[in-house]
């Protein structure tokens, strides 16, 4: 679950072409399949990943759950910002560079430090392995 803006996603083939080898044939096989599965279960799909959403944005999910998902609030605010950007600007107008995403979970993370809390803020998933 994480936003992306309509146009950057990028349509897939998944018809087997004569030119395709066998690597690609497989993982096309691979990709329908896991295609078909998720429409086949799309409505469980869907249900469980709304719960996921209210549970971890209201943050009554159990420690361990919030210490492995995204900040979906500042993953959705991100991908706005993104959004509202026509090119990559390092510096913002006065001229300081703007904070990378991992600054501003430090931040956010040393800020709950302070206050005693643990919430889902990880480091470890700001490095894009989410």
């Amino acid at each position: 679950m994480i936003p992306v803006p309509g146009y950057c996603l990028k349509k897939v083939e998944l018809r087997v072409l004569p030119n395709d080898d066998k690597a690609d044939v497989d993982y096309k096989n691979l990709l329908t399949n896991q295609l078909s599965w998720c429409n086949s279960n799309k409505e469980l799909i869907l249900k469980k990943a709304e719960k996921l959403y209210r549970l971890i944005c209201a943050g009554n999910a159990i420690e361990s759950l919030l210490n492995r998902c995204c900040i979906f609030a500042l993953d959705e605010h991100r991908c706005i910002e993104y959004s509202k950007l026509e090119t990559a600007v390092p510096e913002d107008k006065s001229g300081r560079k703007k904070p990378s995403v991992r600054d501003e979970l430090r931040e956010i993370k040393a800020q709950q430090v302070k206050e005693g809390r643990t919430d889902n803020v990880s480091l470890e998933k700001s490095n894009g392995a989410r």
